[in-house]
């Protein structure tokens, strides 16, 4: 498949297994065996990955510098979950992994899967990878990553819950472009959303936006 590099919009989230080394090294561990396999398949290819990026062009994929690939690892892995135009959640075979450099989130990597195979297709999207440092938490191996996107609004979310939580009942936290879109849709901006409440507030904002 052909690797092209993209500067990732702020989208990418069901399940994640890990636990953090008392090193604060943010890799996973103990992971499941779907995001063991994913977290192999990028840590082999990452840096040849990052050498495709283009001589000059590597602060636009979120690098100060080439020497920064030698040391990237990848982080925590985060399933994309999208919201369809029916308002239904939909299983998007994308997961997106933060791409660290000494303890730095500087990119977001993003890996596809598709008849058996995982590939690492895009990197970039370096104020999402910083948000992402931002929010997430040093967390065991019994809490799932949640990224929700809501594509009709350019908006993403991200929700920690216990693992083998149902998303219905997760806390949603709104990332930058969320909060961009819930602004035209409510006037106060709330630190989580439950599911229901997100899809509400969204279909009341078309609704208003018809009428």
């Amino acid at each position: 498949m052909k690797k092209t590099f993209l500067l990732l919009a702020v989208f990418s989230l069901f399940n994640i297994e890990l636990s953090y080394g008392a090193t604060g090294d943010k890799s996973p561990k103990n992971i499941s065996n779907r995001n063991e396999k994913i977290y192999e398949v990028t840590s082999r290819e990452l840096s040849s990955f990052l050498e495709i990026i283009p001589v000059g062009a590597e602060k636009q994929h979120g690098f100060d510098n080439r020497e920064e690939f030698k040391r990237a690892v990848a982080g925590s892995i985060y399933t994309v979950v999208g919201i369809d135009a029916d308002w239904n959640t939909f299983s998007t075979d994308i997961y997106n992994i933060p791409v660290i450099v000494d303890n730095q989130y500087k990119a977001v990597i993003s890996v596809s899967y598709k008849d058996g195979v995982y590939n690492l297709e895009t990197v970039g999207a370096a104020e999402l990878a910083s948000e992402l440092e931002k929010t997430e938490p040093v967390m065991a191996s019994d809490h799932d990553y949640i990224m929700l996107n809501v594509y009709s609004r350019a908006s993403s979310f991200v929700a920690y819950p216990a693992i083998n939580t149902s998303p219905e009942t997760a806390n949603f936290i709104p990332l930058a472009s969320a909060k961009t879109g819930l602004n035209i849709a409510s006037k106060e901006i709330q630190s989580t959303y439950a599911l229901p409440q997100l899809i509400n507030i969204f279909k009341a904002e078309k609704i208003i936006k018809a009428n």
